[in-house]
């Protein structure tokens, strides 16, 4: 049995019309699409100051975001930038979180400032601290 030309044709489009749907562009999802939190999008923001030679911008935005963010993330990187920008902040007055013992404030496992597993798992009791009024 030979296989004619109208026979290729047909199995060709069938072919492409199976992988159109991975080659048209669309719309994102709204549902999957990342948002910055405020902490990440201030961080980002001092940053920029800071590439932009505005160093005092860097500290306010910096210094803004330790203030009104304390739990995010970033909190604790912006710390660690206005210690090296010679900023001396007070340190935190947040409750430890009894299921992150262990782990610094702001800091997640595996970041550069946490305690490795080990270190985590000594039995330490994590530091006790109230927590301040909003």
């Amino acid at each position: 049995m030979s296989v004619g030309l109208p026979h290729l044709a047909l199995v060709a489009a069938l072919g492409a019309l199976t992988v159109a749907p991975f080659q048209c562009p669309s719309k994102p999802d709204p549902s999957r699409v990342r948002e910055d939190t405020p902490g990440e999008a201030l961080y980002e923001l001092a940053n920029q100051f800071g590439k932009a030679g505005d160093k005092e911008g860097q500290k306010r935005t910096l210094g803004y975001l330790v203030d009104k963010y304390p739990r995010s993330r970033y909190a604790a990187r912006a710390r660690d930038d206005l210690k090296g920008l010679g900023v001396v902040l007070p340190e935190p007055s947040v409750t430890v979180d009894p299921e992150r013992e262990g782990v610094p404030f702001g800091r997640l496992p595996g970041e550069p400032g946490a305690p490795s597993s080990a270190a985590a798992s000594s039995g330490a009791p994590a530091p006790s601290v109230s927590a301040k009024a909003p």
